[in-house]
């Protein structure tokens, strides 16, 4: 039987081979998740822009990372709308996890042009699956809600940790966003420039956020006491967040995401510019 490391870093170099066939510009972000017990520091997307691809490369390269096949049409009509297409994969420790994203924020700019009211509208859609048993595999929407100040945003993401054991996760994710809110100078009662995101998955009981903060400028260093309050909550151990923390501890701190998986357990992703 092959080395569960081994084929991890099989799965995610096929990534980056792919892309660099396809002979395009792409965009590269990667992440840490820390959950009960776990860091998880090798997780990484790929952003493409569909102009740069035609619909039958990208269905090709769909089918080299063996998406399910009830995916594939979802993914092809969906392609119509979207602006980017990222690949995505993670390390899950054990096993590893292929994802693959679509963007639609031009069109969600048009609808929002459009639509005075500013209803929320789904501006990714993402496909997840295992990469050695593709059979398990979700899909997910990543509903927009526009226009929010910080003191709405903080409301829905207190809404999404209100079990008591979850507390814990909800305030450190507040003074996270409260430290980008306070680096741009931006009162908490007024629109704020953050993208913020709730995920919707079919049959599942997960709830979860993502926050796009790069427009703070925030280095990951510069909330690592935060960081490093939660790592003691989730159990890790201090000379991992201290080896990361060496890697990462000066990249822009990009989108946080969090929230409560199928057990009630809570989670934090970090998202930075790599």
């Amino acid at each position: 039987m092959q080395d569960p490391r081994e084929y991890a870093a099989e799965r995610s170099v096929l990534l980056f081979k792919i892309v660099e066939e396809l002979n395009v510009a792409c965009g590269y972000e990667r992440s840490f998740k820390m959950l009960d017990g776990k860091l998880l520091a090798n997780r990484f997307l790929l952003g493409i822009n569909t102009d740069s691809v035609s619909c039958d490369r990208l269905v090709d390269v769909c089918r080299r990372l063996q998406m399910p096949d009830h995916f594939k049409k979802p993914f092809v009509t969906g392609l119509a709308d979207a602006n980017l297409v990222f690949l995505g994969f993670e390390d899950h420790e054990p096993g590893c996890i292929y994802k693959v994203y679509l963007e639609f924020w031009e069109k969600l700019k048009q609808d929002l042009n459009s639509a005075p009211n500013h209803m929320p509208a789904t501006l990714h859609l993402g496909f997840k699956w295992k990469a050695d048993e593709p059979t398990q595999a979700s899909v997910s929407k990543y509903i927009c809600f526009p226009k929010l100040s910080v003191s709405q945003i903080l409301n829905r993401i207190g809404r999404i940790y209100e079990s008591q054991s979850n507390q814990l996760a909800g305030s450190i994710t507040e003074a996270i966003i409260r430290s980008a809110a306070d680096r741009l100078i931006i009162p908490s009662s007024i629109e704020s420039p953050f993208i913020y995101l709730e995920v919707v998955e079919e049959g599942c009981s997960r709830r979860s956020f993502d926050i796009n903060l790069y427009q703070a400028g925030l280095r990951v260093g510069e909330i690592e006491f935060l960081l490093s309050k939660i790592a003691r909550h989730y159990q890790i151990p201090a000379e991992k967040l201290v080896r990361l923390y060496r890697l990462v501890g000066d990249k822009r701190l990009g989108h946080l995401s969090g929230g409560v998986n199928n057990a009630e357990q809570d989670f934090l992703t970090v998202y930075y510019e790599a």
